[in-house]
């Protein structure tokens, strides 16, 4: 799996360790998911979309969705031999379209767009601590936000 990242702000912008902390949690996914597709996330500090965060949220995300339809999903997941998949009724049990997430879309091989797949927004209002070891009193683990939303 490929995650590009853009910023919404500039990265000199941004606190020291932000980006090195992004990167770290974006580099955890890369390598743990073997899927070849390419997942395109917007991340903001302080914002996200564009919009301020929610008072009191340390992190928020919002997904890009994409309709398919039920026989199109259970193939996906019996070929990519998906735990569980295999117990899936053959025709779907219920009527209309299923909304995925776009990134998961593109894991199943549903669709392969460049579009943006997703927003991620952190707070710009409390103490972070931006490296990989447990928090120091009174701080938060970015990096475990980061990776929570993705």
């Amino acid at each position: 799996m490929q995650i590009n990242v853009t910023f919404d702000q500039s990265i000199s912008s941004l606190p020291t360790g932000f980006v090195s902390a992004v990167n770290y949690a974006v580099n955890y996914f890369d390598n743990l998911f073997t899927n070849s597709c390419t997942i395109n996330i917007d991340v903001g500090y302080g914002e996200i979309a564009s919009s301020a965060l929610m008072s009191g949220d340390l992190g928020e995300s919002q997904t890009s969705f994409f309709g398919a339809t039920y026989s199109s999903a259970r193939s996906a997941l019996l070929a990519q031999n998906a735990p569980g998949a295999s117990t899936l009724p053959s025709t779907s049990p219920a009527a209309g379209t299923l909304y995925l997430a776009q990134a998961e879309a593109k894991a199943l091989g549903l669709t392969s767009t460049t579009s943006l797949d997703g927003y991620v927004g952190l707070s710009n209002t409390v103490a972070w601590d931006y490296t990989t070891a447990a928090p120091s009193a009174g701080q938060y683990y970015l990096i475990g936000t980061i990776e929570h939303e993705i």
